[in-house]
Order: structure tokens, then C-alpha cells, then sequence
């Protein structure tokens, strides 16, 4: 596991692009310096995990990694709280914990003409 300092986050921005409402985890690290960012390896990433803290994160990458935590030294089992990944990480994780819930936010977006 690599951590990836401040200044090289805008080397990983294209997977949380685009932009969208709702959870912010990666957005958070960049643009505040609040949590950190973690990749598998480094350089040629696979797997990337932003935490904001207080048991916020944020998955990319290939959900396949996370059944090799020994090969990508991202261990998940400390990991508690809410995870925004896309669809394709719920078999990874529910592998991980069969317990695993699911929440489907309701988020609003004013249309341009209300701004």
C-alpha cells in the first residue's frame, strides 16, 4: 500500500472524474488536505482507496485487487463505515463481508435555471 502524497493527487483526479453529486471522499483529500489516498502499487495503480475520515471512503479501480490484500497490501478489514464505489465493487466486497448493506442516497440537483 502507498499513500499518495498531497501534491501527487492530481495524478489519480481522472478516476473520480466526473464529478457528481453526492459523496465527495476524494474531493475532500484534494482540495481540504482532509483523509488520504492509497493505491496498490505505485507507479500503474490497480486499486485506490481515499479515506476523508470518520469512516468515509471512496473505492476505484478493479474490484478484482480487493480479493488479493496480501498482493496489494489494501486490507479492508479495518474498513467500517460507508464505502462509495461504483456497482461493479459489490461482489468484491461482499466476498469481504457478507454483511454488507447497501444505501442508495437520495441526492436533488437544482437545474441550472434555479442558481
Amino acid at each position: 500500500m502507498f499513500t499518495i502524497p498531497h501534491d501527487g493527487l492530481a495524478d489519480v483526479a481522472p478516476w473520480f472524474l466526473p464529478e457528481r453529486p453526492g459523496p465527495l471522499i476524494f474531493a475532500h483529500a484534494r482540495r481540504f488536505g482532509q483523509g488520504r489516498v492509497v493505491v496498490d502499487r505505485w507507479p500503474e495503480p490497480r486499486l485506490l482507496l481515499a479515506d476523508a475520515g470518520g469512516g468515509n471512503y471512496a473505492l476505484r479501480g478493479d474490484p478484482q485487487v480487493l480479493i488479493e490484500p496480501a498482493a496489494t497490501g489494501i486490507d479492508l478489514a479495518e474498513t467500517a463505515g460507508f464505502i462509495d464505489a461504483p456497482p461493479s465493487f459489490e461482489t468484491a466486497l461482499r466476498l469481504l463481508d457478507p454483511g454488507l448493506g447497501r444505501w442508495d442516497r437520495v441526492i436533488a440537483v437544482l437545474p441550472e435555471s434555479a442558481g
